[in-house]
């Protein structure tokens, strides 16, 4: 227990670095300042996606430590990269598309799209149906990274089957966005936990929901 406590500790601040960096990039108005947060979000993606990894060798009860996200991130580098930029435009498609609707006017949509009744708009009507997709994308972060590595697949591979489990399990997914919508909270509010706990713990919580909810797909004996 205390060995799996450390190394969610160790995996949390070690994942905490890359904003941190991001962000004191924010600050500085000098090509150091611009370098930094460049390579911040360069390797949000890399390194989140190996703190999963890490995650998953935590649920196998494996023993962890300091070196173990270095080690993950040279194995899941390209990977990680990867997938943060097809997520990253899957995300900022659907997320464009919902804002182009709730914000169209009859200037622009007026003459395919008439109105109905006052103030509502068919635009209006196809930016909540975009709503849809967005939210299933938004649940389907839940199982994507600890998929992602579990099978070693490609972005989109992953995001098909974390939709599927959303949609095959939306109650259990409910709670469980749920459950991290809570956690997250409370660490933030305490500001060391965010910084000491937060990543490792939603990496390991993830990682054993999605096994959890594949045990239910495995052909039974």
């Amino acid at each position: 227990m205390y060995d799996a406590l450390g190394g969610v500790i160790a995996l949390s601040i070690l994942w905490s670095v890359t904003p941190a960096l991001a962000l004191i990039g924010l600050t500085l108005d000098t090509r150091l300042g611009q370098a930094a947060f460049l390579a911040g979000w360069v390797l949000l993606g890399p390194v989140t996606t190996a703190a999963w990894s890490v995650a998953a060798s935590i649920a196998r009860r494996e023993s962890v430590g300091v070196r173990s996200l270095p080690a993950a991130l040279r194995t899941q580098w390209l990977a990680g990269l990867l997938f943060f930029l097809v997520d990253g435009g899957i995300g900022w498609l659907l997320l464009a598309n919902v804002r182009f609707y709730l914000n169209s006017t009859l200037g622009i949509l007026g003459r395919v799209l008439p109105a109905l009744g006052e103030g509502i708009r068919v635009g209006h009507l196809v930016g909540f149906v975009w709503l849809a997709p967005l939210v299933l994308w938004v649940l389907a972060q839940l199982y994507a990274l600890p998929l992602l590595v579990a099978d070693q697949s490609s972005a989109g591979v992953a995001l098909r089957r974390a939709a599927l489990l959303v949609v095959d399990n939306i109650w259990f997914t409910l709670a469980l966005a749920l459950v991290v919508t809570a956690i997250s909270a409370i660490l933030l509010l305490t500001g060391v936990g965010a910084f000491a706990l937060l990543p490792g713990v939603l990496a390991v919580l993830t990682t054993n929901a999605t096994k959890a909810l594949l045990a239910k797909y495995e052909p039974t004996a």
